[in-house]
């Protein structure tokens, strides 16, 4: 089971080297040949999860001295399926200010090529250390904060947060910063939001959530470093819910023979999270679907633009652990 967890992390987690470890709390010891990372591996069966040995494993941890130097390093656990030889990988050992987080139920990933850089970014994350993110990690992170006044007068929030990838044409835009004085407010206040990239699929979704919550401001920010993740991996602990949004062509006004004629028009449908902390506030944002209507004219053209643009668009909920 070893030589088949190591031939899968060799085969599919580049620039990583593995030393066997005779240890109780894990088996492999791996190491990043980039920015010297370093992560324990206990290799399991894939019914392990569900085992009393299990159980004991998880007491065993709870006695563990975190405090060597050997401990202080996020430990994961590998479920291998030796008839399929492919495997599943999560954090049971993280860091969070200093101290050990044991994760009595991980949630898993396939160990696949296509992973890979989403598991070395939740190891960097559970790492002490703040370390930069691999590339697919680096997001700009939009927030929509949006309020709803009851009947009551009672105010019910809730915040919406997607993340948009990097590309050439969606990238911060490049200011020279001389004066002192707005040196000085830029890191005091941070970097001002006309600065962050933003397109007409920022514009839509923001529009659309105004149609039913007036007053939504958007803010973005960028996420760089694990430091970054982990912040955005608070927002697992809030009450998510999602939302449908729909970009429909304008057919209104049109002769039902031309109506006919449209049957296979594609409408656009995709979904953004919804966070919110208020158990009380859940009913106000459940069940939502949002629209918007663009012209019949060159519709075909705005689908694509659509479609390619909502392939940056990431939910949150991928890089939560």
């Amino acid at each position: 089971m070893l030589q088949i967890a190591a031939m899968i992390l060799y085969r599919n987690i580049p620039n990583i080297t593995l030393v066997q470890s005779d240890d109780n709390v894990y088996d492999i010891l791996c190491s990043s040949t980039i920015g010297e990372l370093r992560f324990g591996i206990n290799v399991v069966s894939s019914s392990f999860s569900t085992s009393n040995t299990y159980e004991h494993y998880l007491k065993y941890l709870d006695s563990v001295d975190y405090s060597d130097k050997n401990y202080r390093i996020p430990i994961l656990l590998m479920a291998v399926n030796e008839s399929t030889e492919t495997a599943m990988i999560g954090i049971q050992v993280g860091w969070r200010f200093g101290r050990p987080i044991i994760f009595k139920k991980p949630t898993m990933m396939s160990v696949t090529q296509e992973n890979a850089d989403k598991i070395i970014n939740s190891v960097k994350m559970m790492d002490n250390t703040i370390r930069m993110l691999s590339e697919h990690g680096m997001k700009i992170v939009k927030t929509i904060a949006v309020e709803s006044i009851q009947h009551n007068g009672m105010a019910h929030y809730a915040k919406i947060v997607y993340l948009r990838d990097f590309t050439e044409q969606y990238k911060m835009k490049q200011k020279i910063v001389v004066d002192e004085r707005e040196k000085f407010n830029r890191l005091f206040n941070g970097i001002p939001e006309d600065e962050y990239p933003n397109d007409f699929l920022d514009n839509s979704i923001l529009e659309m959530v105004n149609q039913k919550f007036s007053g939504a401001k958007l803010t973005s920010s960028m996420m760089l470093f694990s430091s970054d993740l982990r912040e955005l991996q608070q927002l697992a602990h809030s009450i998510i819910m999602k939302a449908e949004m729909f970009v429909e062509p304008n057919l209104t006004n049109m002769s039902n023979a031309v109506l006919s004629m449209l049957e296979g028009v594609k409408f656009l449908h995709f979904n953004i999270d919804f966070f919110v902390d208020a158990p009380y506030c859940k009913a106000t944002f459940e069940n939502l679907s949002l629209h918007k209507i663009e012209p019949m004219e060159g519709w075909l053209r705005t689908y694509n633009e659509y479609d390619e643009a909502l392939k940056t668009l990431h939910s949150p909920t991928e890089f939560f652990i």
